[in-house]
């Protein structure tokens, strides 16, 4: 069966005035943006092989020197061209019409809050000043929130800050936006920045919190198991889509299964067409037979709601694993970190027999 892609996140600088501690880009190459020839081909490319939706991100996608001449090719293929950013700064802003929404990651409740997890002072504010400029222009915005071990309960504060501080109509939001923080990049290996199963149930009443006070729409961009989730909260939830409608291309055009993901590994579109890597990659072909799936989640009726949870919320060398907190899996969390001390223990001991054993030599 074909698999059709409809979206695709298309990164199309590494550069970001932040430094978010937790970035999926990581640090390898941010300083330099790519050449306008190379985004121009891959735009090019996604139209042959009849990509309708693009997500341009990054990095931070409004500091590519060439965004406007990116926005105004697009527009004349014919794709419907979204933006994500944690400036929304826009230097010519005639090609605002151009682009359908607007996405702003908000990353604290505060001005200082935000600007500790961008370690960039002033970041708050710069943002704050252009989602008004867009919305006394006439547009409205999407609000992303990462919602973290420091954060899952308090992103109400945030939308409350952002109406009754910021003075951001709510008319103005389109949706709330929730991110998990998965280990890639500059979170590789380390579980600091993930959702324990105890942060599920405040952090899901405090999106309530926003749906009945503001009206808003809540999305969900990464998966949770459905399982772990009071059913009274399950509209909110949807499975993982990334592999199947959706996927992820860098500017030199290798692909990803996830937008999250840096590592590009099925492929690049200059050495065989999107469409072609998309149905016959040997690792999305794994990811959607659900093989990796545990036995008890295949079985359950809601699996195709939830494909349980985030396949890369685990540290992981692969493209999919179970839900870190997934209670039927050998590496969900709690044992993932048992599992790890266990091994750190192990080598701790045998490096101590070695010690032992190489004294007992010199005796």
């Amino acid at each position: 069966m074909t698999v059709k892609l409809e979206m695709v996140a298309f990164h199309i600088t590494p550069v970001c005035e932040n430094r978010c501690e937790y970035c999926y880009i990581g640090d390898t190459g941010r300083n330099a943006h790519p050449p306008y020839s190379k985004i121009e081909k891959i735009m090019n490319e996604l139209a042959n092989q009849d990509v309708k939706n693009i997500l341009l991100g990054g990095g931070n996608p409004c500091t590519y020197p060439h965004l406007e001449d990116v926005i105004k090719l697009g527009y004349n293929l014919g794709f419907n061209i979204d933006i994500i950013s944690n400036t929304l700064h826009f230097q010519n802003r005639t090609i605002l019409r151009y682009i359908s929404s607007f996405d702003a990651t908000i990353l604290g409740s505060s001005a200082k809050s935000h600007d500790n997890v961008a370690r960039n002072e002033g970041a708050y504010n710069h943002l704050i000043s252009n989602i008004q400029k867009l919305i006394n222009d006439g547009y409205r915005i999407g609000v992303v929130l990462n919602a973290t071990p420091k954060t899952y309960n308090n992103l109400f504060l945030t939308m409350k800050n952002l109406s009754e501080k910021e003075n951001i109509p709510i008319t103005s939001i389109r949706y709330v936006m929730i991110q998990r923080i998965i280990p890639q990049g500059r979170a590789s290996y380390t579980l600091k920045y993930g959702l324990k199963k105890e942060h599920l149930g405040p952090l899901f009443s405090d999106l309530e919190k926003i749906r009945q006070t503001y009206a808003l729409k809540i999305v969900f961009e990464d998966a949770f198991p459905f399982c772990l989730v009071e059913e009274r909260f399950h509209d909110y939830l949807s499975p993982c889509v990334w592999g199947y409608t959706k996927g992820s291309i860098n500017w030199n055009g290798d692909v990803s299964r996830c937008g999250a993901d840096p590592r590009f590994e099925l492929g690049n579109i200059f050495e065989k067409p999107l469409n072609e890597i998309w149905n016959t990659s040997p690792i999305l072909t794994s990811f959607r037979r659900k093989a990796w799936v545990p036995q008890e989640c295949r079985k359950c009726p809601l699996l195709e709601k939830c494909r349980c949870g985030c396949p890369l919320s685990n540290i992981t060398m692969g493209d999919h694993e179970p839900d870190i907190l997934c209670p039927y899996s050998a590496i969900c969390s709690d044992r993932h970190i048992k599992n790890v001390r266990l091994q750190i223990t192990d080598q701790i001991l045998k490096n101590e027999s070695i010690m032992i054993k190489d004294e007992q030599k010199k005796m």
